[in-house]
């Protein structure tokens, strides 16, 4: 499954610069044009350079807007942060084609007027099995006996106190062994593949984030 992709607009001399470029584009762009109003107020709201696109009715994305902006942990350019239908949703696939083809257009014209601002586009993948969400072999099979009992009846098995032990076990040993977990590919996996219930999911991936957060605090007191 595909996540949201992540695109920079990185310049040689910072964001200044890849805000000029991107101006520019939306400017002459027959595909794209810049909403001048919306990129004023979008500026005042980040306090900083950004800058709001839109789809041309001649183009392949009429009805769509791209906010992008400059942030503060991000000094080499600007990032791409939504794209917004005039109407309803898009799905993940629709915003990456999206992205994609906006991308592509950019750097054409980067190419043709010699801009040294380069467009980076990257989609990373969730993970969809347990093997991925939880690559530690030692680590997984502890979920695996949490999730045991449970597995009989097909209900989370989160009701009696030896089961939140045992979870409480699974959490400290992703912290002692310095494992990884995907929560968001955890929350998804148990609700598509086991079926819960989304409250039991919230209560699960709750205890885990916060059992590591209190692990990960009490190490400051050693």
């Amino acid at each position: 499954m595909e996540n949201h992709a992540n695109v920079e607009f990185v310049a040689p001399d910072g964001a200044s610069a890849a805000f000029s470029a991107l101006r520019n584009f939306l400017r002459e762009s027959p595909e794209w044009g810049i909403l001048e109003k919306e990129s004023t107020e979008y500026s005042d709201a980040v306090d900083g350079d950004a800058i709001m696109g839109a789809g041309t009715p001649c183009g392949r994305h009429p009805g769509i807007a791209i906010a992008i902006a400059s942030t503060r942990d991000f000094g080499r350019g600007m990032r791409l942060m939504n794209i917004l239908p005039e109407r309803g949703e898009i799905t993940t696939d629709e915003y990456n084609r999206i992205a994609r083809d906006f991308v592509q257009c950019f750097r054409a014209f980067a190419k043709r007027n010699a801009l040294a601002t380069v467009a980076r586009m990257r989609v990373s993948r969730t993970p969809t099995t347990l093997k991925q969400i939880m690559p530690g072999a030692l680590t997984r099979e502890l979920f695996e006996r949490f999730l045991l009992p449970g597995g009989i009846w097909g209900t989370p098995p989160i009701i009696h106190p030896n089961d939140i032990e045992r979870l409480d076990i699974f959490i400290c040993a992703l912290h002692r062994w310095k494992s990884s977990c995907h929560i968001p590919a955890l929350r998804q996996w148990l609700k598509v593949q086991k079926h819960w219930p989304e409250k039991d999911v919230t209560w699960l991936c709750d205890r885990i984030e916060a059992g590591l957060q209190i692990l990960q605090t009490r190490m400051r007191f050693h």
